[in-house]
């Protein structure tokens, strides 16, 4: 059997947050836009779109199947990765890769059988971590419930995701059960928190972003996906000029570990 994830117009919504911080929750979709030949292959381009970023579509790489195989060339790299194996059985073993980060995680076939999606059986296979990853399943045509383009979720502490939905065209082809929709938009963040102590100004920013407090001992700044893109202790004055136009969560911490968090506007 071959992988049919990659067909045109095939589409993933995915939601997205902070670990631990369930009110910054975003959902952001993977979709296939045009081809690409590298060498003696051909390969579909892969991009992610943030509707709150204007619905601008980040180019992501390039991906492509071959067999029960699926395999990445990352927007920075021109190496290629083994994103899924469909053709694994119980008891075998697979790395897994992090394209976007340095990280790599071995997991092993737990269980192999078979569900049905509409009116066709796809392989499940469910693979355990021998670390402290836990477990992830991969659906035959979807992909990971993680993310597509994550087959093991990031391998990088602080950033959650989860599939919301997965298409062929305009056709749904799975659905999360544990939500009842395909798209959430927490647009809703405090701009400030109640607390005369601390603050964070201008808003939007365009080059130094002031972060006021009586007892400030880190500051970590995350992107919309919940990835950590800054951290700096004692920070106050963080230089924002060079950073992609966008949204970003501040979480300013006490020497307490108090967390309070903010959401900015990068012009």
């Amino acid at each position: 059997t071959n992988a049919q994830m990659l067909n045109d117009n095939n589409s993933w919504n995915v939601l997205t947050y902070p670990s631990g911080l369930d009110q910054y929750k975003r959902t952001f979709q993977v979709c296939l836009d045009g081809d690409s030949i590298v060498g003696e292959y051909s390969y579909k381009k892969v991009f992610s779109d943030q509707a709150e970023q204007s619905g601008v579509k980040k180019y992501e790489g390039l991906i492509r199947e071959q067999g029960e195989k699926v395999y990445l060339i990352p927007n920075y790299s021109e190496e290629e990765y083994l994103l899924y194996d469909f053709s694994l059985t119980e008891g075998m073993e697979f790395e897994c890769v992090d394209a976007w980060s340095p990280n790599t995680e071995l997991f092993y076939v737990k269980e192999v059988d078979y569900i049905k999606l509409g009116d066709k059986e796809k392989k499940r296979i469910r693979l355990a971590s021998y670390g402290s990853w836990g477990e992830i399943i991969w659906i035959e045509d979807v992909g990971s419930l993680c993310s597509p383009l994550y087959p093991c979720g990031p391998l990088a502490p602080g950033a959650i995701h989860e599939l919301l939905c997965s298409y062929q065209g305009d056709e749904l082809i799975y659905k999360n059960p544990d939500y009842s929709e395909c798209y959430y938009d927490y647009s809703v963040l405090k701009e400030t928190i109640v607390d005369d102590d601390y603050s964070v100004s201008p808003n939007p920013v365009e080059d130094v972003l002031v972060v006021s407090g009586n007892d400030i001992s880190q500051v970590d700044i995350f992107d919309v996906s919940g990835k950590k893109v800054y951290a700096q202790p004692d920070g106050k004055e963080i230089n924002m000029t060079s950073f992609p136009k966008g949204t970003y969560i501040i979480n300013v911490y006490d020497s307490k570990d108090v967390v309070r968090s903010f959401k900015v506007i990068k012009k």
